[in-house]
């Protein structure tokens, strides 16, 4: 008896009938995507999609308030195959101490300094990047270090007479609320006031190292379009300065969707993070603890992190193939509508006078506020969820930390900050508190 196998299925000439195409993919982006994708011919023939041609490596970020402990974790960190490694600095006193350690000869060092300290004798080598990003500073303060003038000299004057690298911090974006098509043209736009700065010294130099050190969400195929459209639009702007610039992107997991209950998921979202940045092409990649927003650094929680790397790297071979998304119609259709729609919010603030006069006029911030609150409303209402907090939680489970009473001091700051959220923080914080009452 002859059956016919395949009768439920489309002819592929055909465009399959769907009451409602109009789909939104997203509340907080409002993407339309459509639920059937057939091949789309001659539109699609020319992929979208740029790589560098070096595969990704291996990074691991460590804060040096304890200098000492934080050579120990590096020693460990370059063990288990770390090819970068960024410290974060407090003082001048800390780049000098840990510059001449022998052991750092072994891997490439990144320093990126915290405070606007005097670092106006301190260069790049082929094996350390200076890196300081005067307006991420501004806008996680709230305050100029000494004012606008100063600040921004002083940074020029190191990019151009030390050769120290353009690094844009574009983490305090996403883990603070932007959605996407804002978190990549407030990148733009924070890239943007950076090479307007050097406007006049670019004909003189045009092999400025720039490093764009980016957080990676939890919607998978958009992440790995969003790096995508990273790239695209970078070189988009340097053709404008007539500039051959080539980023190196670090991505790294964002703090947003870490969790202090059923802590362990976040090793899930982590691997997830860290595959979007690979499949998106990122050139480095930071992964970060799992316990990382309760619980102090230790040798588990940096060898489960760095190991999740070369698990994806040695077991999985995801360094292997450059470009597995090339050919998508599903991530390109994806990579068309973030670079019209993030490209033409980049030209709104550009219009606007820039980045810095947005964020002295609350722009920039309300638009992060915005949409913090709609993605905060979703959680609320079990749109978004939070697995193991929102939904499939362990009512059973004990505190893993104690929140303690902090007095927030009023200071004048000259725009208002950008503050980092985690989504779960307040529901986290009710339900310790009411565990904390019963005992």
């Amino acid at each position: 008896m002859k059956k016919d196998l395949f009768k439920e299925f489309i002819d592929k000439n055909k465009l399959q009938q769907v009451p409602n195409h109009n789909y939104w993919a997203d509340y907080n982006h409002r993407i339309k995507i459509a639920p059937i994708y057939k091949n789309p011919g001659e539109k699609y023939l020319n992929s979208l999609t740029v790589f560098s041609e070096k595969p990704w490596k291996i990074g691991y970020t460590i804060d040096t308030e304890d200098i000492n402990f934080a050579l120990e974790r590096a020693k460990k960190c370059i063990s288990l195959g770390v090819n970068l490694l960024t410290f974060k600095l407090n003082t001048e006193k800390d780049l000098e101490y840990i510059k001449h350690k022998k052991f750092l000869n072994k891997t490439n060092v990144c320093y990126v300094f915290k405070n606007n300290f005097n670092i106006t004798n301190q260069k790049n080598n082929k094996k350390s990047l200076l890196c300081y990003d005067v307006l991420n500073h501004l806008m996680k303060t709230g305050n100029w270090i000494k004012s606008k003038k100063k600040d921004l000299d002083f940074w020029k004057n190191n990019i151009t007479n030390n050769n120290q690298t353009i690094f844009i911090d574009a983490r305090t974006y996403q883990n603070s609320g932007a959605n996407i098509i804002d978190e990549l043209s407030f990148t733009l736009n924070h890239l943007n006031e950076y090479l307007n700065l050097l406007h006049s010294d670019l004909t003189k130099k045009k092999h400025y190292k720039v490093i764009i050190n980016i957080s990676i969400g939890n919607n998978y195929f958009f992440e790995i379009a969003k790096l995508q459209v990273l790239r695209i639009l970078f070189f988009t702007i340097s053709k404008k300065y007539k500039l051959n610039l080539s980023p190196v992107i670090i991505s790294e997991p964002s703090k947003r969707y870490m969790t202090i209950f059923d802590y362990n998921n976040n090793m899930i979202r982590t691997i997830s993070a860290c595959m979007s940045s690979i499949l998106g092409g990122s050139d480095i990649i930071n992964n970060i603890p799992y316990n990382q927003t309760f619980n102090q650094p230790n040798d588990f929680s940096d060898r489960i992190a760095i190991n999740q790397l070369q698990i994806l790297k040695n077991e999985s071979h995801f360094d292997k193939i450059q470009n597995s998304i090339q050919g998508s119609y599903y991530i390109e259709n994806l990579i068309q509508k973030f670079t019209s729609a993030s490209l033409n919010k980049f030209k709104k603030i550009e219009k606007k006078g820039g980045l810095i006069k947005c964020l002295k006029n609350n722009f920039i911030q309300n638009l992060i506020f915005n949409n913090a609150n709609k993605e905060k409303s979703l959680f609320n209402e079990n749109k978004k969820i939070l697995v193991g907090i929102n939904k499939y939680k362990d009512d059973n489970q004990k505190n893993p930390i104690s929140y303690k009473k902090t007095q927030i001091k009023s200071i004048k700051t000259f725009i208002d900050p950008i503050v980092e959220s985690r989504l779960s923080n307040s529901l986290e914080k009710t339900r310790i508190k009411n565990d904390e009452k019963k005992y």
